[in-house]
C-alpha cells in the first residue's frame, strides 16, 4: 500500500489555495465595486411624452406640440435647430420653447399647417439632459384634420374663481366667439395647478360639456390654494392660447383639516378618569361626535352669559371654542388645551376658517 507524507500534502493544498486566490480575481469574475465602470447600462435620455400621440389623426391646424424627457434638459440645445417639424422633405418653420420648470419642450409652426397632411416631428442627439446626455433620436408622425377651420377661438379667459366647498371650486367666463362655430359648440379646456404660472398645456385636468360658461372643478385637497387657466376648443380642435390665470382656496374640511387637532390635543382631556374633565354633553370619539357636540350648542361653561354657544356658524369671534383656543384668559376658564403650549396659529386659524366659512360638517 502507497503511503502519503501528511505534512507535505498540507503545504501543497495551501500553495494551491494561494494560487487560486491570486488568479481567479484577474480572470474578472470578481469585484462588481470597482470604480464606475461595469455595473448595468449607461444611463440614457429619451422622450418619454408626445402629444399629438404617434400616428394620431385629425389634429388641429393650429396645434402645438409637447415633448416630455425622461430628465431635465439642458433648456440651450431645446431650439427648433435640434427638435425639428418635417412636411415629406421639407422643413416647415416653427418656434421652440423649453419650460425647465415643468420639463416640457413644445414646438409651434409659425404658420397654420395644410388640412389633410401627414407632418413628422424630429428630435436629435443634439438635445442634451443637464448632465450632458445625448437625446436618443426620436422621431413621431400626426395627421391633420380635413377642416377648411385654422382660426382659434377668440376668448378672454376665466374670470372668476370661488370656493364652494373643501374639494371644489367655482369658475364662471364669457361665452367665446368663433369663426365658424356658436358659442353652444364650443367647449372649454381647464388647467389646474398649485403654483401661480405653472402648468402642463399638453393635457387638460378637466372639460366642460360645450357651450358652458361656468363649471366646478372637483377632487381638489381641502384649505389648498389653485390656479386655473381655462381655454377655448372650438370642433376643429383648434385651441385659444390665453394664460389668464384666476385663484381660489379651497374650505377648510372639519374631518380633515380640524378634527386631527381635536384627536391629538383635546380629546385626551376631555374623556374619564383622574384629572380629566368630561362635560356631559361634549364627546370627541369622532368628527361627526365632535361637530355634534359644538355646532349651535350652548356652552356649559360657568358664568359666561346665556345663550353663549360653542360654534356659531360663520362667526368665529361670538364661538367659544375659537375664544377658548385663541384667548388668555378666555371668557370662562382657561385658555386650552388645558395645562399644554396655546395652539400654533396656524392651526388657531383653522378652526376660524371653517368657522367663518360656516362651520359645515365636512
Amino acid at each position: 500500500m502507497r503511503s502519503y507524507n501528511r505534512p507535505a500534502m498540507k503545504s501543497r493544498v495551501r500553495w494551491l489555495g494561494f494560487l487560486l486566490a491570486a488568479v481567479i480575481p484577474s480572470c474578472g469574475g470578481g469585484g462588481g465595486g470597482g470604480g464606475g465602470g461595469g455595473g448595468g447600462p449607461p444611463p440614457t435620455f429619451t422622450v418619454i411624452f408626445r402629444s399629438p400621440l404617434n400616428g394620431a389623426t385629425n389634429v388641429a391646424r393650429t396645434v402645438v406640440v409637447f415633448l416630455r424627457f425622461s430628465s431635465a434638459a439642458n433648456a440651450a440645445t431645446v431650439n427648433n435647430v435640434n427638435i425639428t417639424l418635417f412636411q415629406g422633405a421639407s422643413q416647415i418653420g416653427a418656434t421652440v420653447t423649453y419650460t425647465a420648470a415643468n420639463g416640457i419642450a413644445t414646438l409651434e409652426a409659425t404658420a397654420p399647417l395644410a388640412a389633410s397632411t401627414i407632418y413628422t416631428v424630429n428630435s436629435s442627439a443634439a438635445v442634451l439632459s443637464g448632465g450632458g446626455i445625448a437625446l436618443t433620436p426620436d422621431s413621431f408622425t400626426f395627421t391633420t384634420t380635413a377642416s377648411a377651420d385654422a382660426i382659434r377661438p377668440t376668448f378672454a379667459g376665466a374670470t372668476s374663481a370661488t370656493a364652494t366647498g373643501a374639494t371644489t371650486i367655482d369658475l364662471g367666463w364669457a361665452a367665446a366667439s368663433d369663426d365658424t362655430d356658436l358659442p353652444g359648440a364650443i367647449v372649454y379646456d381647464v388647467f389646474v395647478s398649485t403654483v401661480t404660472g405653472l402648468y402642463d398645456f399638453s393635457t387638460a385636468t378637466q372639460t366642460t360639456a360645450a357651450g358652458a360658461t361656468a363649471y366646478t372643478v372637483t377632487g381638489l385637497t381641502a384649505n389648498t390654494t389653485y390656479f386655473f387657466v381655462v381655454r377655448a376648443r372650438d370642433t376643429s380642435g383648434n385651441v385659444n392660447q390665453n394664460t389668464v390665470e384666476v385663484t381660489a382656496k379651497t374650505r377648510v374640511s372639519f374631518a380633515t383639516n380640524v378634527y386631527p387637532i381635536v384627536n391629538s390635543s383635546c380629546k385626551n382631556c376631555h374623556t374619564t378618569g383622574e384629572g380629566k374633565t368630561m362635560v356631559p354633553d361634549m364627546d370627541y370619539t369622532s368628527a361627526n361626535a365632535t361637530w355634534n357636540s359644538w355646532v349651535n350648542k350652548n356652552a356649559t361653561c360657568a358664568g359666561l352669559p346665556p345663550g353663549t354657544v360653542r360654534v356659531v356658524p360663520s362667526d368665529s369671534t361670538n364661538s367659544f371654542v375659537y375664544q377658548k383656543i385663541s384667548m388668555n384668559p378666555p371668557p370662562c376658564g382657561v385658555q386650552m388645551p388645558k395645562g399644554q403650549p396655546p395652539l400654533s396659529l396656524s392651526e388657531q386659524t383653522l378652526f376660524k376658517d371653517w368657522m367663518d366659512q360656516g362651520a359645515a360638517n365636512n
